[in-house]
């Protein structure tokens, strides 16, 4: 009974040692099809990144990533940014490395809702690829408390260029864009969504004469359109160095939204 009793009290300190340790993040869930219908009300989430798959009309699924700030309040109206995922294989959740390499260590201190749709072997400037975000952004707005006059598309590499292409085709829904180590998608003549590129003069797979010419023709025909080059020559095989230039472009993006915010 003795021997039994000193077992039961190692037992009890290691469970409580454990649970002191958790950290103050949610742990990463996956939300299956096999759960109940939750469409039309909110995802009961809390803060940390987790991954949520959603049936297409054609009953096929797409998947993103979504990350809720430290202090999620789901009372509270936050910004989103949609991040668009570079080319390669992409197995199930792979727009998170967007969110993990890129988007949350820049918007540390920025109170948003960040989603990394999963894309496709067409590219962000498919059909289906289009679709994709624009479907992703009608689930997250219909779930969550987003301010709409808060939303930014942003995009690495392949991601990059699907920035360009369907921020064009949606300045509806996107008040600010920022392409990053991208080549321009010239098929938007017109532009009222703010644009902030970010390119590395060294970059030897997508170099940045395009994106310097397209971001001239357009600032001459009166777009709201700057390029910032990148302080380092980052190759283009490193997005992870990009985090810190995309928090640079904080201090724009918050003046961008709130012109939009204006009545």
């Amino acid at each position: 009974m003795e021997k039994e009793h000193s077992v039961f009290l190692i037992l009890l300190t290691l469970t409580v040692f454990a649970t002191g340790c958790q950290t103050e993040s949610a742990p990463r869930i996956a939300l299956s099809m096999a759960q109940p219908n939750l469409e039309g009300a909110p995802y009961n989430l809390g803060p940390g990144v987790h991954q949520h798959s959603v049936v297409r009309p054609d009953g096929t699924l797409f998947r993103y990533s979504i990350s809720l700030p430290k202090d999620y309040d789901p009372s509270k109206a936050l910004p989103l940014v949609i991040a668009l995922h570079y080319a390669g294989d992409a197995t199930p959740f792979f727009g998170e490395r967007m969110i993990s390499m890129i988007c949350r260590p820049a918007f540390r201190y920025l109170p948003a809702i960040i989603v990394a749709p999963d894309g496709n072997s067409a590219g962000w400037t498919s059909e289906q690829g289009e679709q994709t975000v624009l479907m992703t952004y009608d689930d997250v707005v219909k779930n969550f408390n987003i301010d709409e006059n808060k939303t930014l598309l942003t995009g690495y590499g392949m991601g990059g260029q699907g920035t360009w292409y369907i921020a064009g085709r949606h300045q509806d829904l996107f008040k600010a864009a920022i392409p990053i180590a991208s080549q321009p998608d010239k098929s938007t003549s017109e532009w009222t969504t703010p644009v902030y590129a970010i390119h590395s003069r060294k970059d030897q797979v997508i170099p940045v004469a395009a994106t310097r010419k397209y971001v001239s023709d357009m600032r001459k025909a009166g777009a709201d359109m700057i390029l910032r080059y990148t302080q380092g020559n980052f190759p283009h095989d490193r997005p992870e160095l990009y985090a810190k230039p995309l928090r640079d472009a904080l201090g724009w993006l918050e003046e961008v939204w709130a012109e939009s915010s204006q009545p």
